[in-house]
């Protein structure tokens, strides 16, 4: 998480301006997994950027999965249904995300955006 934090810094500081704060994009899937990228703006247009970054990482997942040569049939059959439940998750809450920077299928499936001070200490 750091990495990505220190890489939404770097292009701040190489666009020359200091910007006080950067926006935390969350994806929680259940109470263990979770997605996050860092952006200079809160805006339409990065959260539809995020939404993209959610399906095209759950797909890199499933590629993984189906070149993984040590799982069953049983066993990819199982986690190509997680993956396809999990898509569905992120286009159920594609537009009120877009939208809003919020939306909640429970209290453990959400998208979130978190506004984050960065204080001098960081830049140092």
């Amino acid at each position: 998480m750091k990495s990505l934090l220190n890489s939404a810094i770097t292009t701040v500081l190489e666009q020359g301006t200091q910007p006080m704060y950067v926006y935390e994009m969350t994806f929680q899937l259940d109470a263990c997994e979770s997605y996050r990228e860092f952006y200079l703006h809160d805006n339409e247009s990065t959260r539809s950027e995020f939404h993209l970054f959610l399906q095209k990482a759950n797909e890199k997942e499933q590629s993984n999965l189906f070149s993984c040569k040590q799982s069953s049939l049983e066993e990819i059959e199982f986690l190509n249904e997680v993956f396809k439940e999990t898509n569905n998750y992120i286009e159920k809450m594609k537009n009120d995300f877009i939208h809003t920077g919020k939306s909640a299928l429970n209290e453990y499936t959400f998208i979130t955006v978190k506004k984050i001070k960065i204080n001098d200490s960081v830049f140092n």
